[in-house]
């Protein structure tokens, strides 16, 4: 097929005015939006092989295109241009506006000849930063053959491109300096401002639709059909009106919709345990290949085997709350994983709003080429408003292990839903509104990354001494009061129950939750021997001591509920309740006292 007449060739010029919408609202610095276009058009290109339904194609490019300008702010020093006057510029004749509409079409045409395995290098190097050491570990080649392989497919853009337009400079060097209004590497007499109108002009000859630019209708400037420099003022939607009989079909293009449609579920599930955090991510790392995160460690690491916190009188108490919300974010990295994070806050405002549809969409992206991957990602309460009004319990964290492109849904899986068992479905766009601080969030796997393992298990070790003798965290910091921390909770709760304050139901549950936590103490503390076998008598030391506040905890969680169960605690079971609370700190105490131990011994080793 010749280039100029394929659809898709076609469809993307058709979106460079909705490409430069985006970027006009979003850059920091608008003089760059030349480069930021061409940027957009490269990644929407060298990701082609990635487009599995072509009816929505346009939110496809929206999203690349937001999540260019994301990047492209990012790596730049804020510029203030909001406050600047717009210029009275010139208009270019109609001869450099169609100059402009080849300069496009030519580096289209460019990319599109590149082979899929060029495309992939050329995304992977340029749009996704990956490093040569990277993209030649993933390819099985040197870091020098990664270079010759890029520098054959800058041959090949360069040969397509001549010196016609220069598009493929930002290949090579960083953008030069420019004035505000300058474009780059076009004619200086182009201004932002006309630079859009070129791009609106383009779409005109190829093509287009009101909605190619978000239905916004936008002044531009437009050459007057007699070629003369008369300028006039027209509305996006007229312009639209004017082109439409030269659009180009998507239905007959690319076949019908719904054939298009993509639909994937994996058959992952969150493991149920008393942190949802930790059994989202260990669903998570169960597709990720050589995975050695288990359950235990996971809960480990990531600290919730350790924890132990208290209120006044021993009431109901989210136990995790603290280390699954407000330490979370700060210990995923000692996963060994790069793991994209997509979260924003609704306070209502239509910035915010805004902000957080394209976030969602951009998420709903990352989502589907993870799943793709046969990795589910982790996402905060997945459920509507309607879906928990009608009882669905899906709070806190959980999993998002399918999508249906037809109805632009998540497959998601929960463990408070039938223990992870059963699926449900909700809107991409449709959850992060349940709570008080409309929090949005998803957690998508990017890429294994290199930590130091020893590093890990050793910060694992000192944050659970630290956990124990109160002094893990702030409390001033944390979003969720209690009174007492480690050791000192054990302390509360033993008052709470010898002065009858405490009911018996809560002080149940609090022994269920310390047990299950410190069960998985001992089995992380087990794994670790192999880890550091020099320190193997007293990890196994520290393991025993918490297998015996384990059946202490579950002799304190029978006998709550046989308090319960009567209406309260008899002064016999108080007693005996008191008591038990005392031997589970003991055994706490004595396991810490083998960890300090640890952490002496590999000290000394190093």
């Amino acid at each position: 097929m010749n280039d100029r007449t394929d659809p898709f060739h076609h469809l993307v010029l058709a979106h460079i005015g909705l490409i430069r919408h985006i970027g006009a609202s979003t850059l920091r610095r608008r003089r760059e939006l030349d480069d930021y276009v061409q940027s957009v058009i490269v990644a929407v290109y060298t990701s082609r092989d990635r487009v599995r339904y072509m009816g929505r194609l346009e939110r496809w490019i929206a999203g690349v295109a937001r999540n260019v300008a994301h990047n492209w702010n990012r790596k730049r020093e804020p510029a203030f241009t909001s406050d600047l006057p717009d210029l009275p510029l010139p208009v270019p004749p109609l001869d450099e506006v169609l100059s402009e509409q080849e300069r496009w079409t030519q580096l289209l045409e460019a990319l599109a000849k590149l082979s899929p395995q060029e495309r992939e290098l050329v995304r992977s190097y340029y749009l996704d930063e990956r490093t040569s050491e990277e993209l030649g570990r993933r390819l099985g080649i040197s870091q020098a053959a990664v270079y010759k392989r890029l520098e054959r497919a800058r041959q090949s853009l360069r040969r397509r491109l001549g010196v016609v337009s220069g598009l493929i400079a930002w290949f090579f060097a960083r953008p030069e300096a420019r004035a505000f209004g300058q474009v780059p590497r076009g004619s200086d007499r182009m201004s932002t401002a006309l630079a859009l109108m070129t791009s609106t002009l383009t779409i005109g000859l190829l093509g287009f639709s009101a909605h190619h630019v978000e239905q916004a209708a936008v002044d531009v400037a437009m050459v007057s059909p007699r070629g003369d420099t008369v300028t006039r003022i027209t509305q996006v939607d007229r312009l639209a009106a004017e082109s439409r009989p030269r659009e180009v079909p998507i239905a007959s293009a690319f076949g019908r919709e719904d054939d298009e449609s993509m639909s994937k579920v994996l058959g992952i599930q969150p493991m149920p345990n008393v942190s949802t955090a930790v059994g989202a991510l260990h669903g998570m790392m169960q597709g990720v290949e050589q995975s050695e995160w288990s359950l235990a460690r996971l809960q480990g690491v990531m600290g919730q085997a350790f924890s132990f916190e208290m209120r006044e009188g021993a009431g109901e108490l989210w136990q995790e709350a603290n280390v699954d919300w407000f330490m979370f974010f700060d210990l995923l990295p000692d996963l060994g994983h790069d793991i994209r994070i997509f979260d924003a806050k609704d306070s209502g405002a239509q910035a915010d709003r805004v902000k957080r549809e394209a976030l969602a969409w951009e998420a709903w992206e990352a989502v589907r080429a993870s799943i793709d991957r046969g990795i589910p990602a982790v996402a905060w309460a997945p459920m509507s408003r309607e879906q928990h009004a009608a009882g669905l319990m899906a709070a806190n964290w959980g999993l998002l292990v399918g999508y249906d492109e037809s109805g632009e849904t998540y497959t998601a899986r929960h463990q408070y839903v039938d223990q992870g068992r059963e699926a449900f479905t909700v809107r991409y766009d449709g959850f992060g509104h349940n709570d008080t601080s409309r929090w949005f969030c998803v957690l998508v796997h990017d890429k294994p990354k290199p930590v130091d393992a020893t590093r890990t298990h050793v910060k694992a070790l000192r944050n659970a001494v630290a956990f124990a003798k109160g002094a893990r965290y702030d409390p001033k910091h944390a979003p969720y009061p209690v009174d007492a921390r480690g050791f000192a909770a054990y302390q509360l709760w033993r008052e709470a129950i010898e002065s009858g304050v405490a009911a018996a139901g809560h002080s149940q549950h609090h022994a269920e939750v310390l047990g299950a936590m410190r069960r998985n103490a001992a089995a992380y503390l087990r794994e670790l021997i192999e880890v550091f076998p020099a320190a193997a008598s007293d990890l196994q030391q520290a393991a025993g001591h918490y297998d015996r506040l384990v059946e202490t905890s579950n002799t304190l969680h029978d006998l709550c509920g046989k308090a319960k169960d009567a209406g309260a605690f008899s002064d016999d079971a108080r007693a005996e309740a008191r008591d038990l609370v005392t031997a589970a700190l003991e055994a706490d105490r004595d396991a810490i006292g083998r960890i300090e131990a640890t952490l002496a011994a590999l000290e000394e080793s190093e």
